[in-house]
């Protein structure tokens, strides 16, 4: 009886022990998520500081009369865009990342 005492008590501290090895792996996977959310929401608000005077040229260059010009204007102002939906998607995720979701 005393044998099965003692099998049982281990078994409920080696539970225990690998409970608490997995809070423990959960709270730092939560806290490397909430630092990664905080770098994107960062990233995402460098960028598009970064590229504010960029779109701004753009338009100006898209508003010049020569066509040359306005079509490099163009091609800019699209690339501009896109890396601008970028930095809104990496700052959406970064929301979502925060919201637990």
């Amino acid at each position: 009886m005393m044998m099965l005492a003692m099998l049982v008590i281990g078994a409920v501290a080696g539970a225990a022990a690998a409970w608490l090895l997995a809070q423990r792996g959960l709270r730092s996977a939560q806290a490397r998520e909430t630092e990664l959310a905080a770098a994107l929401s960062r990233l995402g608000h460098d960028l598009r500081g970064a590229l504010s005077p960029a779109l701004l040229m753009a338009e100006r260059l898209e508003a010049n009369a020569d066509p040359a010009v306005k079509q490099a204007g163009t091609v800019v102002a699209q690339a501009m865009d896109r890396a601008a939906s970028l930095a809104k998607a990496a700052s959406t995720l970064a929301k979502k990342g925060k919201q637990g979701g």
